[in-house]
Order: C-alpha cells, then sequence, then structure tokens
C-alpha cells in the first residue's frame, strides 16, 4: 500500500477546465460540467424523488470513486438540501488516489458561482494531503463528507470490511477506462458490490463493456442509458431486493467520565437520537488530567507510516478542524514547534521528514533560525514545526462541548458499581441508580477499576496504565511574553495566557499520587531552561502546580470500542467476545486532545451503527480487545 499521496498535476484549458496531465484527462465535460454531473450522477440514480421520501433517522449514504474537484459531492449536497426533509442526514464517501491542492481546487470551483456558498464550506476544511480518511461536517452537521486519500483499490476494500450492505447509491467516476485502466478492475466492482445496501442504484458516464460486465458479474442490474450531451451511451443499474428503512428507537446513554473524551463523546452523540446522561466524580467536569489551565495539539508522527501515524495524522487534521469549528473562542491555532533535543531525535526528525509520508502543510523542517522566527524568541536547535497546531483551554473545551450536548450532567456522582441487565446497564453511585440502553467507560485510569469488577476472574482485560504528570504555571517576563508558538522538548511551554505560561510536564509511569511536588516543578524549569536559554528560568515566579494522572496503553494507542469480556468453561471453551452496550473511549495519553474528537466520532459510529470515519483495519488496531487477544494466544488466560 502507498501510504504518501501525491498532489494532482494539472493544467487548465482555454476553456477553464482543469485536465489532469497523468491521464491525459478531464475532470469535467467543457461544454458544461455542471449539467453533465447532474444528468449522470443524480438523475441516473433518481436522488431527487429519494431525498424527498427518505424519512429514517439514518443517513443518505453517496460513495464515489474520484473526488476530482468535488463537483459532484457540492451538486448531491445542494440537492439534498432543497429536496430532503429537513431532519434528513445525507453522508458521502469519495476515495481519491491524487487529490488536488487547495490552491487547484479552489480555482476549480471558482467556475461555478451558483455554488459558491458550499465551496467555501469545502474549501475551508479541506485537509493536507494525508493518507487516509478526512471527515468534514458542513451545513450545520446535516451534512458529512469523509474524503479518502489514497489507492481506491487498497482503501475500498478494507473500508467496506466494516460497511457491508450500506451505500444507498454508488457514483463511479474518475478518468476514462482507457486512459485509467488501473482503477477499473474487478476488484473495485465487487468492493461496491458488498458495500452496496438493498436498495442501492449506481451510475458512470462510461459504457464499456468491460465495465458492465464487472459490475454486472458483482451482482448489480446494469442497463445501458442515453450518455450526456453527444455521447451515445452510459451505464446505470441498481441492485434487486427493495430495502427497508431503518429505525432505532431513541437510546438512553451514559457516559462515565466528564473529561475531553467524554465531553466530545456527548457532543458528538447528541446529534443522533439520544437521552445524554453524563457522570462526573467531581464537583466539576475536567477536574482530572482535562483540567490544565493549556494544552497542546499534534500529532505523533513516526517516520515510517505505521498505524500510530495513520491516527494521530488523522485525527490530528480532524482535531484542528473540529476545534475551530465548535470552540474557537478556547482554541488558538499558533503552530507548534517540536525541537530535536539529541541526535537521535534530529536523526527521527529527518526520518521524518525524507520518506515524504506528510505534506508540509502539516509538518515541516525547520532550522534554528526559523523556528526563533516561529517562536518569536530566540531558540538554538533544529526541529519540525506543525503549521496548524496549537493549544487550548482544556477545561473550558471540556465544559462548553458538555453544555452543547444538553446532556445531563451527574456531579460528584462516583460509578461504584455496573451491572449488565435484560434491559441494557444499571449504574450505581452513592446517591442514585441509573437504568441506561448503552454505557461508555470514558473515566481515563479509573477504567482499570470498572475493568477489574467486571473480569474480575481475569483482574481485568484493559491494560490501561497510569502514568502522573505535574505542570507549572509560572508568570510570563521579558524572555517569554513575545513567545508566539508551543515549544516541545524534553518538555513544553506555551505561549502566554493572561500573562503566565504553563510549563511541564513531568512523566512518571505507574504512578496515581495526585499532591504535587516541588521537585517536579524545579524540574520542569531546569528543562525549560535547555531549550529556552533565555528564559531565565531560575526568576520565573511560580503561580501554581498541578499532578493529575494520564491513562495510557501498552502500544500507545487509545482504546476505541466494545467491552472485552472472558469467558471460560466446558461448553464455551476460552474466548474473549464483547459485553452487549457497553463500551470503552480511553488511554488517549498525552495527546488526548488531539485524539479525543476522532475517537469519540469512531466510538459513536460504532455505537449509532453508522459509517465510520477509518478503514477497517485501523479501527481493529483501536479495539479495546487487543491485549486480552495476545493474552489468550500466550496461554495467560
Amino acid at each position: 500500500m502507498k501510504y504518501s499521496i501525491e498532489p494532482a498535476r494539472v493544467h487548465f484549458n482555454q476553456h477553464g477546465m482543469p485536465v489532469s496531465d497523468a491521464f491525459d484527462d478531464i475532470y469535467y465535460s467543457n461544454e458544461d460540467g455542471l449539467a453533465e454531473s447532474t444528468y449522470v450522477f443524480l438523475q441516473q440514480n433518481n436522488l431527487a424523488s429519494r431525498f424527498q421520501h427518505w424519512q429514517t433517522d439514518t443517513p443518505f449514504i453517496i460513495a464515489e470513486t474520484g473526488f476530482g474537484t468535488g463537483l459532484n459531492f457540492l451538486l448531491a449536497m445542494q440537492l439534498f438540501l432543497q429536496q430532503a426533509p429537513s431532519q434528513a442526514r445525507l453522508h458521502f464517501v469519495s476515495f481519491e488516489r491524487f487529490p488536488l491542492t487547495r490552491d487547484d481546487l479552489q480555482k476549480a470551483l471558482s467556475q461555478w458561482p451558483q455554488l459558491a456558498e458550499y465551496c467555501g464550506q469545502l474549501i475551508a476544511q479541506y485537509p493536507p494531503l494525508v493518507s487516509g480518511c478526512h471527515r468534514m461536517s458542513l451545513e450545520g452537521q446535516r451534512v458529512t463528507l469523509d474524503l479518502h486519500f489514497g489507492d481506491v483499490l487498497d482503501s475500498l476494500p478494507d473500508w467496506q470490511q466494516a460497511h457491508k450492505d450500506s451505500v444507498n447509491a454508488w457514483f463511479l467516476d474518475g478518468f476514462a477506462p482507457a486512459k485509467n485502466p488501473q482503477m477499473w478492475q474487478p476488484e473495485l466492482y465487487q468492493a461496491m458490490a458488498r458495500s452496496a445496501a438493498a436498495d442501492c442504484t449506481l451510475a458512470t458516464f462510461t459504457a464499456v463493456g468491460a465495465v458492465r460486465r464487472g459490475l454486472q458479474d458483482s451482482g448489480f442490474t446494469v442497463r445501458k442509458v442515453k450518455g450526456f450531451g453527444s455521447k451515445r451511451d452510459m451505464l446505470a443499474g441498481h441492485k434487486l431486493a427493495p430495502a427497508a428503512p431503518r429505525h432505532r428507537k431513541k437510546q438512553r446513554i451514559a457516559i462515565v467520565g466528564a473529561g475531553i473524551a467524554g465531553a466530545c463523546l456527548a457532543h458528538r452523540l447528541s446529534r443522533e437520537n439520544t437521552e445524554l446522561h453524563v457522570f462526573c466524580a467531581d464537583s466539576q467536569p475536567a477536574m482530572a488530567a482535562s483540567g490544565n489551565a493549556q494544552g497542546a495539539v499534534y500529532p505523533l508522527l513516526h517516520a515510517d507510516f505505521t498505524t500510530s501515524s495513520a491516527l494521530y495524522a488523522q485525527a490530528f487534521v480532524y482535531a484542528s478542524q473540529y476545534y475551530q469549528q465548535h470552540n474557537a473562542a478556547n482554541f488558538h491555532t499558533s503552530g507548534v514547534l517540536q525541537l530535536a533535543f539529541n541526535p537521535a531525535q534530529l536523526e527521527r526528525q529527518q526520518k521524518i521528514i525524507s520518506r515524504k509520508h506528510y505534506p508540509e502543510q502539516l509538518v515541516c523542517a525547520v532550522d534554528a533560525e526559523h523556528a526563533s522566527q516561529y517562536a518569536g524568541i530566540s531558540l538554538t536547535q533544529q526541529g519540525l514545526y506543525y503549521p496548524v497546531g496549537g493549544w487550548l483551554q482544556p477545561a473550558q473545551v471540556v465544559r462548553q462541548l458538555l453544555q452543547k450536548s444538553a446532556a445531563r450532567l451527574h456531579l460528584n456522582a462516583k460509578v461504584t458499581d455496573i451491572q449488565q441487565t435484560k434491559q441494557g446497564w444499571q449504574l450505581t453511585t452513592a446517591t442514585e441508580t441509573l437504568q441506561v440502553d448503552q454505557l461508555v467507560l470514558a473515566n481515563g485510569h479509573e477504567l482499570a477499576k470498572l475493568d477489574k469488577q467486571l473480569n474480575s476472574a481475569t483482574s481485568g482485560l484493559l491494560d490501561v496504565r497510569p502514568v502522573r504528570g505535574q505542570i507549572t504555571r509560572v508568570a510570563s517576563n521579558n524572555a517569554l511574553s513575545a513567545l508566539k508558538t508551543v515549544v516541545c522538548h524534553k518538555g513544553y511551554v506555551t505561549p502566554a495566557q493572561n500573562g503566565t505560561h504553563c510549563i511541564g510536564a513531568s512523566f512518571a509511569k505507574e504512578q496515581v499520587e495526585q499532591p504535587a511536588r516541588s521537585q517536579d516543578d524545579k524540574e520542569n524549569l531546569r528543562l525549560l531552561t535547555e531549550y529556552v536559554p533565555s528564559a531565565q528560568a531560575d526568576s520565573l515566579e511560580i503561580l501554581d502546580q498541578r499532578a493529575s494522572i494520564r491513562a495510557t496503553t501498552a502500544d500507545h494507542l487509545p482504546l476505541v470500542g466494545a467491552m472485552p469480556r472472558f469467558l471460560a468453561g466446558k461448553d464455551a471453551g476460552r474466548q474473549i467476545t464483547h459485553w452487549q452496550g457497553l463500551w470503552v473511549l480511553g488511554g488517549l495519553g498525552s495527546r488526548g486532545f488531539t485524539s479525543a474528537p476522532w475517537c469519540a466520532e469512531l466510538l459513536s459510529a460504532q455505537i449509532m451503527q453508522h459509517t465510520k470515519p477509518s478503514g477497517h483495519d485501523l479501527e481493529q488496531a483501536l479495539q479495546p480487545d487487543r491485549f486480552a487477544r495476545r493474552k489468550l494466544v500466550r496461554g495467560q488466560l
């Protein structure tokens, strides 16, 4: 699989239309690209009528090969907003191997002033060219776009494993089979058929016999219809079986934990047919690991495009857009500098850049001079710069998300017991008992206690590990007041907020002691002098400090999915299954504010059985049962 993404190489012809240099083919008709797209994809899929009658509470899903300029998507969105009931939602999934740059996209879409309102929303959220799925929310969250960057013959078969029988309409687009034969393969048609819902229709501009036979062999009924304009024929098709609309009863869902994980999940689930309850063990949300005065948002990248790289690259792009969209007042896109503090770190950073898995819009190398210019203060080391990274005010973000979710917030409500019932799950605190349909555990390192209660015979299955961290808040001085970016080294320092900076954070594994320690303050200040020599750390006034416990995992990947369950007995043998209706969102570690919005999006899709913002492989890599399954294989369970 290719992980580096090459931008499309295009030029604009005398009509102002984009033309692919690689495939020597136009993106849409010189005559009238808008009319062509409307005729081929909207009319032949009968979308106007289908949108009008879409009464189910599940989104209408369109999938597409070849995003190109996004014209098909924009027209489908426009038609949906014009025709569909006000409560209906559209989910558009598109796969693109050679995406346009933002500048080329903007130039191409400038041809369509009648779509300007929608074009502006797309361009504002258009992601850096990073491999994987990028989720965008438009039109007040009525429309969702999942844009997959990568070879469709890799990404679609992976995606459809978790999305069988889900797509309502297929747009088979892309450059003509004669120009781009690599795409038009049996594997493509087979993956399309497996993902197609019972009512699925399809349309494609081509009428090539091999395409028609490939679609028919995969299970579609296909016919020739009149092509657009002077084109003689095109293909349209459908599945034979009628589909019954899917309706779900209103779900009562409880989330244990009121930090960034629980807040992001509550905010996302509030868009569904749910009654939400959030249980907070403290007197206010964000009193634990999510409660620092300032927190950095930047990814954890590797020189090789690992599972971790895929997660954090996608999650970082999503988080930057998410906070700007939902918490703009508390999120500051200042950029983040990550300095190379020793030769090994420098070599690692150089490999990250040289292997070209990530575009410059995501991360670039900077020397000490340019690092100083970005930071606004003198730095002596080179490193990496994340232009769309930044910092936020964690407690304010968490509380605002919970407020927007309209969830009922249960304060001073430490959950002491959970029990499965015939109706779902029962939660018990010191003062109340609540029955819910679905239960989510998002309470950081305290997850381990409920895990052991549920899976007592195994002393727990999640392998959540506590890591104590302490930040030090100091008054700004002349050396630090000009700081414009977050600067990371062995520690980190944030730009001033009301005349103060956060410095930290210590990293003590397997420690759960909460009281702050003066030696940690001294170490935070000592480390600061290593990367900001001019900071005059000895003269900095310490205002206060804060210690909290992060929750991490052995492989440094979050836990997102169903709660594992161990069964052993004469009939069952020894196996790992799942608790029905019990979910986990945790183990976010030190990058929680980067990963939480995306992980909440994924878990919401799992709970509500909606389209997921990832392929099957990445989803499986985050499953909470992964450590238990490894133990079972090794004979440790």
